[in-house]
């Protein structure tokens, strides 16, 4: 594929990105939704769907039913982007809850609990307090 490809789909996300991001906080009225901030969007190269990353404010209930309260409204949303946007495809629209601050926090805590076994004088990984962390 050549590089104007891949500067589409940026350009398709962006847009799909912002739009999303209005319609929701003007047009959505689904109680589940709490505060969500919108923080990026991945455009398939053919353009048929598009991954839409959220980041919620709350306990893991309210990130889900947050969630729950997007994907519920999809369609409606798609529909609104077909009226809104220049594009003879519409991606349909997925939402996904963007985990990254909480994997930066995990790791800032373990990097800071190395740091303070290091003061201590332990070896990295021993001691009460360590724990083994799973995958992602």
């Amino acid at each position: 594929m050549s590089p104007s490809g891949y500067r589409r789909t940026d350009r398709v996300a962006a847009l799909v990105l912002r739009e999303v991001t209005r319609i929701v906080r003007e047009e959505v009225r689904d109680p589940r939704i709490g505060f969500v901030t919108f923080t990026g969007a991945r455009v398939t190269p053919d353009l048929a769907s598009a991954r839409v990353f959220v980041s919620v404010m709350g306990s893991e209930a309210e990130k889900l039913d947050s969630l729950a309260g997007l994907r519920s409204a999809a369609h409606f949303i798609h529909g609104q982007l077909w009226d809104l946007l220049d594009l003879k495809t519409v991606p349909e629209i997925t939402f996904e809850l963007d985990r990254t601050l909480e994997r930066a926090a995990r790791i800032e805590a373990l990097i800071e609990r190395i740091h303070e076994q290091d003061r201590d004088g332990q070896e990295p990984g021993a001691g009460a307090g360590a724990e083994e962390e799973g995958p992602g």
